[in-house]
């Protein structure tokens, strides 16, 4: 039960300072004029947890505690406000709230809340007593003389979405159901969409709403649509055996000329990816030179089909990134590795070829125009099957299916599909004839977590 003040609660306090003046002179007790709350944190809490039964088949709860130590509160004395950035779990008790509240100089601290009459109603802060923060909640804080005080809002943030939610949208796009091939291009955190029929390319660029058709300086070929990749803001492609460059997708410039490549495959921030005849170049220069990288297999058991490369920074190490190069061979899925160091005084790593391992039953089968990005802290792949997305933890090493990733209503057949991703966590497919573009993404990878620190 909370403690409640009787309406003399301040009365009694200006008496308690008024009686400290008339100590003695052996009287050292000094009685601050300011006061402010100084840290506010929580403890344990309640929470219910919505669950599938084992056989998937029905919703089931499942009541818990959680400790909530770790969520930092903010406290800004300017406009007296106290708050979470990071959102408490979905489903945590908002009315049974514990509280540890520290003041400046010893501050008496109190509540101004409603009683069940709806009247208002004071009640006197105690660490082991809850809150109900369903709603903002006014907070003061009285000095020791009780001549003065601070009054704060504070609001609990609770998260109203479990952060599993994967709900798909739908935008249409002019002319899209005609293509015959597609590629997402997450340029600078701008998302493009390049579209490929009876030799030609079409471009459009998405404003958050919908997608605008881009007008060509040159046009491109559906070999350009292959070979388009970007780095560092700037998107390249190879076409008629030259190499051009583009920042907004309208206006391309050539990088270089007759360059014996095959096939742009991707970028880290440091350098430009290719095959070709006798294996994986590098370019450091922006596509200008190429040099021979290395490889710790034979050459033939590169991908030729399906090629798909995902760059990962390492959470060790942000200066060195994983790069995995993913295809088809032969009607079997190859997978490369490479360490990319950003450091000029260290000698490259070669690529490294995933071997064939009888004992693992956990292989990405064979997808005919697979695609795969980085998605929630592993790899998503989706191939013609369009009957379930793919994931892997490893980088590749073991694949399971992933059923709480559900398929846009309607994706069957064999159709081809296009798939990329945002800044924003947001994934992107189409398939061929279909003018549509489906997005979704998973709620918690786009709730904020950052953290803002306020001080007198």
């Amino acid at each position: 039960m909370t403690k409640k003040l009787s309406s003399l609660f301040i009365i009694f306090l200006s008496m308690m300072a008024m009686t400290s003046c008339l100590g003695t002179s052996e009287d050292n007790t000094i009685y601050y004029d300011d006061t402010a709350i100084t840290a506010f944190s929580l403890g344990t809490l309640n929470i219910t947890r919505h669950v599938k039964t084992k056989d998937g088949l029905r919703d089931s709860s499942i009541k818990s505690t959680y400790k909530a130590d770790s969520y930092h509160f903010n406290i800004d004395q300017i406009n007296h406000l106290i708050y979470n950035t990071d959102s408490l779990p979905y489903g945590t008790d908002a009315a049974h709230i514990l509280a540890t509240i520290t003041s400046k100089n010893s501050g008496t601290i109190v509540f101004m809340l409603k009683d069940v009459s709806g009247r208002d109603s004071v009640v006197y802060y105690k660490a082991n007593d809850s809150i109900n923060f369903k709603r903002p909640v006014k907070l003061r804080v009285y000095n020791m003389k009780a001549s003065a005080y601070r009054e704060y809002t504070v609001k609990v943030n609770i998260h109203q979405e479990s952060g599993d939610e994967f709900k798909w949208g739908a935008t249409s796009v002019y002319d899209l159901e005609l293509a015959s091939q597609s590629k997402f291009i997450n340029n600078n955190g701008t998302m493009y969409l390049f579209a490929g029929n009876v030799g030609s390319t079409v471009g459009y660029k998405y404003n958050g709403s919908h997608w605008q058709i881009l007008t060509f300086n040159i046009p491109l070929n559906t070999a350009a649509l292959a070979n388009l990749i970007t780095q560092n803001g700037v998107m390249y492609t190879l076409q008629n055996g030259n190499i051009i460059s583009s920042t907004d997708g309208e206006n391309w410039n050539n990088v270089a000329s007759s360059v014996s490549l095959n096939r742009l495959i991707g970028a880290s921030p440091k350098s430009i990816y290719a095959l070709t005849n006798n294996g994986i170049s590098i370019s450091k220069d922006h596509g200008i030179t190429w040099t021979k990288d290395s490889l710790d297999d034979d050459v033939s058991k590169l991908p030729d089909t399906d090629i798909n490369f995902v760059c990962l920074p390492t959470n060790a190490n942000s200066l060195v990134y994983n790069m995995i190069l993913i295809g088809n061979k032969n009607n079997k899925t190859v997978i490369w590795s490479k360490d990319e160091e950003n450091n000029n005084n260290i000698k490259g790593q070669p690529w490294s070829f995933y071997t064939e391992d009888g004992s693992n039953r956990l292989k990405l089968p064979l997808l005919h125009h697979l695609q795969v990005i980085s998605y929630d802290g592993g790899l998503f792949a989706i191939g013609d099957q369009l009957t379930k997305f793919y994931y892997s933890p490893d980088n590749g090493l073991t694949w399971t299916i992933n059923k709480d990733y559900p398929l846009p209503e309607g994706f069957n057949g064999s159709a081809t599909v296009a798939m990329g991703c945002n800044d924003s966590n947001v994934i992107f497919v189409t398939q061929t004839g279909s003018d549509k573009v489906y997005t979704a993404r998973r709620a918690r990878l786009g709730w904020e977590t950052s953290k803002k620190v306020f001080t007198e």
